[in-house]
């Protein structure tokens, strides 16, 4: 009987882990998508471009994302073996400031590789308006985020207020 509710529990908890999953990738896909619409509408790319460009940017955005990856991953390692700068020697500190800008470097390799690829599917003032328009796209989002967590708030307080407990 146990090992009945054993298997149906892990049955379960995988299923609503594949969804859960599932829902995240389906998210990040659809964050692309409105990533890459913002950016088309931005730089007004003709039919040419966008079909030159958009592979292009793809491919960029995916090697970015493996690089913030890998540092978060390379964070997290470092986190469960946290400890303080003091109790540290010179050489881990070194290593570790060593690691830290190799893993910008790499970052900035990417950069530099797709700016020149950018530059061979777009006119250069598009290239310089693409990281406005990156810019623009991560101001808009971190804008709805502050904004949904205001309504958030207002809506919680509102219900407080209106609750019966409180005194006329």
């Amino acid at each position: 009987m146990k090992k009945k509710i054993l298997i149906a529990f892990i049955a379960v908890t995988s299923v609503f882990g594949a969804q859960a999953q599932e829902k995240k990738a389906d998210r990040s896909e659809k964050m692309l998508e409105y990533k890459i619409k913002f950016i088309e509408e931005k730089l007004a790319l003709t039919e040419k471009e966008k079909a030159d460009f958009i592979p292009v940017y793809k491919e960029y955005l995916q090697k970015e994302q493996e690089c913030k990856k890998e540092f978060r991953s390379e964070k997290g390692a470092a986190k469960g073996e946290k400890q303080l700068l003091s109790e540290k020697s010179d050489a881990e500190i070194e290593k570790e400031l060593d690691a830290h800008i190799a893993r910008k470097e790499k970052g900035l390799a990417v950069d530099k590789e797709y700016l020149a690829k950018f530059k061979k599917v777009l006119p250069i003032k598009k290239v310089a308006q693409l990281y406005e328009a990156e810019r623009a796209f991560k101001k808009e989002l971190l804008d709805k985020l502050r904004d949904k967590k205001s309504e958030g708030k207002g809506k919680r307080e509102g219900e407080r207020s209106m609750s019966p407990s409180s005194t006329d």
